[in-house]
């Protein structure tokens, strides 16, 4: 080896675990977060061109991201602390985390979905304001996600849309949102006669008497998180957003 290469090889020994140990944590990102909201700074460079947000049930998409939180912040007041309660991850590049912000005297459930390229941002957000239900509600999405699942192993998506999907539906999936028929659509891959999948929750949470969050697995060959925000329409708990990286 001649001595030049010597010298790169060096080089590049020293400096790859530098460069490592630079990236950030989603921890120091999410404080860095914080403080750039609370303060009126732009947040820009924690998303990317396509991020999303679910707030109170409200969807944002791309640059609408940094206008709807600072006006989040000037109408509730700043965040005064964050709590990560979980943390979901299946690959070195995605996970889910979730959390609650204490603003004022409210508190908002979070369920954060991180991906790096490069550097992590936040791929997706949903923020609801909690309120405690009494008494032990348990899994109130059972029902509704094995409906989701026998439909899917059918391959009929139409009936999930009709069925277990909310009136006001949402998949959001790789920087694209869809809302009703235009969701069949997207779940058109189900109607392979050899596609097959089973869910599996991780976590359920009560954010309050209408809105659950449920976090877990979907198993379709490979393995992957999943995301479900419910709502409840009557008696009964329909999807409003579905989510997976």
């Amino acid at each position: 080896m001649k001595t030049s290469q010597k010298i790169i090889l060096l080089v590049l020994i020293l400096v790859s675990p530098v460069c490592a140990s630079a990236q950030k944590t989603t921890d120091t990102l999410q404080t860095e977060w914080i403080k750039a909201i609370n303060s009126g700074y732009a947040i820009n460079d924690f998303y990317n061109n396509n991020s999303g947000l679910l707030l109170d049930g409200e969807f944002i998409l791309g640059q609408e991201l940094s206008k709807t939180l600072h006006t989040f912040i000037r109408d509730n007041g700043e965040i005064g602390n964050y709590e990560l309660l979980e943390t979901h991850r299946l690959r070195d590049n995605q996970k889910m985390e979730l959390g609650k912000y204490a603003v004022n005297n409210k508190t908002f459930y979070s369920v954060i979905g991180w991906k790096r390229l490069g550097e992590w941002t936040k791929e997706f957000e949903v923020i609801y304001e909690h309120t405690p239900v009494p008494g032990n509600t348990g899994d109130v999405a059972a029902t509704g996600r094995q409906a989701w699942e026998d439909y899917a192993n059918e391959h009929r998506p139409d009936q999930i849309i009709k069925n277990v999907s909310a009136k006001n539906g949402m998949y959001f999936n790789r920087g694209s949102l869809y809302h009703g028929d235009e969701i069949i659509e997207a779940y058109g891959y189900m109607t392979n006669e050899s596609y097959h999948i089973k869910l599996e929750s991780m976590s359920g949470s009560m954010v309050n008497e209408d809105t659950f969050f449920d976090i877990g697995t979907f198993q379709v060959g490979g393995k992957g998180l999943y995301l479900l925000i419910w709502t409840k329409e009557g008696n009964d708990w329909k999807i409003l957003l579905d989510f997976n990286f």
